[in-house]
């Protein structure tokens, strides 16, 4: 929830302040654990016992591979296991850590599974021949590491990690070798995060997500990026006006658009909106959907329906 003073919204009070963009993993499952190991390093912050500094340690170390900065899931799979298995050893049986620790792990496996169909949605774009091979051949090495980390025990973090690791790195070496054929690279923006899904498929990600919330004004600003020249690079911009905290927003026309190939502009339309589900202008993060209707033109052309927009930001600037 956003930060307030007696019921009122502190967004005025922050005046020109720019959040700076933090380290911490691309993977979002890893918050809850971090909170927790938070939590219990406070309990032991001034350890009374040689059993209490080893702890004190133990979580310190935890807490440096939980907030470890990355731009790749491959490496947050690492953190996964470090973390994950210090943890487990420190605390066996403890039922708090065992679920954190899954959570985070299953988190990890979500976000590669949409890596891995955003690849998938990549690779249908390019016509039959060796970019759609590359694609389709990273696609089916990412399957059997995810399937072997299905397999495993939720809680074994060392050999999840290894098969969520195995996963990420063949998307990530896919990805690199059919944009670099064409002279183009993906750069990502981690931390924050907006996509579309649709009858339960990923229909649109952003590679790079810039987003500024106006404290003057209160306007919001998302602006998704998607590099996938020749079969199309896109943006999706939402515009956010009057934003108060946690909430539903209307969208109208020219408060946003949708540009696909450089060419195709669809203007968002009736029927729009965006819901902020939490927000903190003090930290700098943002969760939320949104769908609209989008057309072309005016009058007389076709439309183009969103319903499962997402959003998931840890690198808000407010300006």
């Amino acid at each position: 929830m956003i930060r307030t003073t007696a019921g009122a919204l502190v967004l005025a009070a922050l005046g020109s302040l720019a959040v700076p963009a933090r380290a911490e993993p691309c993977a979002g499952g890893f918050a809850p654990l971090a909170a927790e190991v938070a939590l219990r390093a406070h309990f032991v912050k001034y350890p009374a016992s040689p059993a209490q500094r080893e702890e004190k340690r133990d979580l310190a170390r935890a807490a440096r591979l939980l907030l470890r900065g990355s731009k790749s899931y491959s490496r947050d799979a690492r953190t996964a296991g470090q973390a994950g298995g210090l943890l487990l050893l420190r605390y066996p049986g403890d039922g708090t850590i065992e679920s954190l620790v899954q959570g985070a792990l299953d988190g990890l496996r979500a976000d590669v599974g949409l890596e891995r169909d955003d690849l998938a949605l990549t690779g249908a774009a390019f016509p039959a021949g060796e970019d759609r091979d590359r694609a389709d051949a990273g696609v089916a090495e990412a399957d059997a590491a995810l399937a072997a980390s299905d397999a495993s025990d939720p809680l074994d973090a060392e050999e999840r990690s290894l098969d969520l690791g195995n996963a990420a790195r063949a998307l990530e070496a896919a990805f690199r070798d059919v944009l670099a054929a064409h002279g183009r690279r993906r750069k990502r923006t981690c931390g924050n995060e907006m996509r579309v899904v649709e009858s339960g498929g990923l229909l649109w990600r952003a590679d790079r997500v810039d987003a500024v919330l106006q404290a003057n004004t209160n306007q919001l600003v998302l602006d998704g990026f998607r590099v996938r020249d020749p079969v199309g690079d896109s943006e999706l911009q939402i515009v956010v006006t009057n934003v108060t905290g946690t909430g539903t927003y209307p969208l109208s026309y020219g408060s946003g658009k949708w540009v696909e190939d450089s060419f195709t502009y669809f203007g968002i339309v009736e029927g729009g909106s965006l819901t902020i589900t939490s927000l903190d202008a003090v930290a700098g993060t943002a969760e939320g959907t949104f769908a609209f209707t989008a057309r072309g033109c005016l009058f007389d052309c076709s439309t183009y329906e969103v319903t499962g927009g997402s959003f998931r930001l840890r690198n808000l600037t407010i300006l």
